[in-house]
């Protein structure tokens, strides 16, 4: 009796005989949490060397207009992705329209980013320098909201039609 318990456990977490998917999973999140913690790395010795490329004056200027750029980045709705996920799992049929609506939506809210960014520059006291700076930096938007996004979203739509190949909905 206990032993089909552990048994019955096992198998509905994905022990037992499948340790291999269990593996692969740890190894996956490994190289993830690994490429994480070099990009920070990178990130952190990048900011090291600018700061002291550019002194103090200069590198203020730097981070005023990084922060104030990064701030909008809160209309990309990241947040979306997991959506995708989610709902193309219910119903894989589903993936490209979900897909298609999720684009549509960044785009809307990436133009209202963009303008409020920009918008919102000519309304501070920023020297114009720093105005001319913020307008180039908010460009970085478009890879925030779009590149990552379309990589990530190229992804999953490659892993769905693989997973409906090996399902036999597709030939």
């Amino acid at each position: 009796m206990r032993g089909d318990i552990i048994r019955s456990m096992k198998g509905y977490l994905g022990l037992g005989a499948s340790d291999r998917r269990l593996h692969r999973g740890l190894k996956n999140a490994s190289f993830l949490s690994l490429g994480n913690l070099v990009s920070q790395a990178i990130g952190f010795i990048g900011f090291l060397f600018i700061a002291r490329l550019f002194g103090p004056g200069k590198y203020g200027i730097y981070v005023t207009v990084l922060a104030f750029v990064t701030f909008f980045e809160i209309f990309d709705l990241s947040g979306l992705l997991k959506v995708i996920v989610r709902e193309g799992s219910k119903d894989i049929e589903s993936l490209e329209r979900t897909l298609n609506d999720t684009i549509f939506l960044k785009t809307i809210f990436f133009s209202l980013a963009l303008v409020l960014c920009i918008g919102a520059s000519f309304l501070t006291h920023y020297s114009q320098t720093i105005k001319v700076l913020i307008i180039l930096f908010s460009i970085e938007l478009i890879y925030s909201t779009f590149v990552v996004f379309m990589a990530q979203a190229v992804a999953l739509y490659v892993l769905s039609v693989r997973r409906m190949k090996r399902q036999g909905y597709l030939v």
